[in-house]
């Protein structure tokens, strides 16, 4: 057996069930394959290889990470696009990590392939998830391509992973395509809260700036804190917090666990504090609340 540097690639066709239980075996078979022929055919002009298919599960292999996530952006943007008119809709959960794996005949093995299926596991239909060192090695400004959406637990990992979501062309110039939002999930609003003043907002496109310029929706005044240190964008009841600063923002989530963001974007969710440029056991005065409430 040989280790090679890999990018792997798992999709996942969601709501298998439902579309079996509506269509018909015949009919449902019939999408199903021509999903995996949109798989197939985009994996061969990028020179992936696809290893197996388990149920509704594809693991694909890709000579480098630039060509795997190319492939990734490609399938995601394929299927939704051709499977739109669709009902009930087809559509990929897809996960890609880019690491050294261990070649056995026709297979792979190891620690990326593990985190690529877990990927794949915690991905939404029409979503595709990477880690940072994946986006580390394909982009040079990570945080303007990617949303980290939290740490979560690999098997065989010690640390917690931080997991990104890529952010599809199609989304980006359409947030209601952003299928991570969900179709039937209730309007959100979010409410900020600093000392004594409160915002809330859910109107599409409002940023509500962070900083310690006080030109900002919300002050912040902290030697540690920028001039212009944050902003919060919501995007069709997403809420996505990104830094700009020299010294970090971090954030308190409801769990109890503290993310420390540089240059990146965070998908706020539930409630959390957040501490612009120290941490926010060595900022209890300045702390700002967020809390996302249904409309």
């Amino acid at each position: 057996m040989k280790t090679e540097m890999l990018g792997i690639l798992f999709t996942d066709v969601s709501n298998s069930t439902q579309t079996y239980d509506s269509l018909g075996d015949t009919l449902a078979l019939q999408r199903t394959d021509q999903c995996f022929s949109v798989l197939s055919k985009i994996a061969e002009e990028n020179h992936g290889t696809v290893i197996k298919t388990t149920g509704d599960k594809t693991m694909i292999t890709f000579l480098d990470a630039d060509t795997a996530l190319l492939a990734a952006t490609s399938i995601q943007e394929t299927v939704t696009r051709e499977f739109a008119q669709d009902s009930p809709k087809i559509q990929l959960k897809i996960g890609l990590h880019y690491g050294e794996v261990v070649m056995d005949k026709n297979d792979v093995f190891g620690s990326t392939v593990n985190i690529a299926a877990r990927l794949v596991d915690l991905a939404n239909p029409g979503q595709i998830l990477t880690t940072g060192e994946t986006s580390g090695v394909v982009f040079k400004d990570p945080g303007s391509r990617t949303l980290l959406i939290g740490r979560f637990p690999i098997r065989g990992n010690q640390e917690m992973t931080r997991v990104y979501e890529v952010l599809l062309s199609e989304v980006q110039g359409n947030p209601q395509l952003s299928a991570s939002s969900g179709d039937n999930l209730p309007p959100l609003y979010l409410l900020l809260r600093h000392r004594e003043k409160k915002i809330r907002f859910h109107e599409v496109g409002r940023t509500v700036s962070m900083g310690r310029d006080p030109g900002h929706e919300l002050v912040i005044p902290d030697d540690l804190t920028s001039r212009n240190h944050a902003s919060i964008e919501c995007s069709h009841d997403r809420f996505m917090l990104e830094d700009h600063s020299t010294n970090g923002t971090y954030v308190l989530t409801d769990e109890g666990e503290t993310m420390h963001l540089h240059r990146e974007k965070f998908l706020l969710q539930g409630t959390g504090q957040m501490s612009l440029g120290r941490k926010p056991t060595d900022n209890l005065t300045e702390l700002v609340q967020f809390d996302l409430r249904k409309v």
